[in-house]
């Protein structure tokens, strides 16, 4: 009796199908099961993630859209040439750009790795990719449509970082009023980011 493949496998077996040759056509590079590329002034990721509930052939995926942009790196050190994960400012799972989207990607020893890798790459190449093609800067980024995908923290950093103070500090006020019950105000959130043109 064969023994059925294990949920890692048939993942890196969907990535190995269309996936991958399409994203490296887009100029990505493949390092495992991330992607990543550089445009301008921007890295830009894509990455699939493992759950960690993976149990023989049953399990799942998510993919993960990162973008670090220079403009809000750290001053004093040189950008990555290519994106990790935790050099992205930002950072959203696929559905929350990509409405059509699964919340996650389901594999079982019956999945079709081709069926999956083509509709994965669909999503890809028509709803990530494409917006990402015209972002070669910070001040880009917003025609994705994306800024605030990312409900808190990333809109206030993305408006600050293209000198919007007035926009930032509106954004700062909701973020204090949403989690006052948690301590945070309006001075702890500009002490946090880093916005000393904020500052009374």
């Amino acid at each position: 009796m064969d023994t059925p493949p294990k949920a890692r496998d048939i993942i890196r077996s969907i990535v190995g199908c269309d996936l991958a040759a399409a994203l490296k056509s887009a100029g990505f590079r493949k390092s495992g099961l991330t992607f990543t590329r550089r445009t301008g002034s921007t890295g830009q990721l894509i990455q699939i993630q493992l759950s960690s509930w993976n149990y023989g052939s049953s399990g799942m995926f998510f993919v993960n859209v990162g973008v670090m942009f220079d403009d809000m790196c750290a001053k004093d050190i040189a950008p990555p040439s290519q994106p990790k994960y935790d050099d992205c400012q930002f950072m959203a799972r696929l559905e929350r750009i990509v409405p059509e989207a699964p919340a996650h990607w389901g594999v079982g020893a019956q999945t079709s790795s081709d069926e999956v890798s083509k509709l994965l790459t669909n999503h890809l190449v028509n709803w990530v990719i494409e917006p990402l093609d015209k972002v070669a800067s910070l001040a880009d980024f917003e025609r994705t449509g994306w800024v605030k995908a990312m409900p808190w923290g990333f809109p206030a950093l993305y408006a600050y970082s293209l000198h919007r103070d007035n926009e930032a500090e509106l954004l700062v006020q909701e973020q204090a009023e949403f989690f006052k019950d948690r301590g945070v105000t309006r001075d702890s959130l500009i002490k946090s980011y880093g916005f000393s043109r904020l500052q009374c």
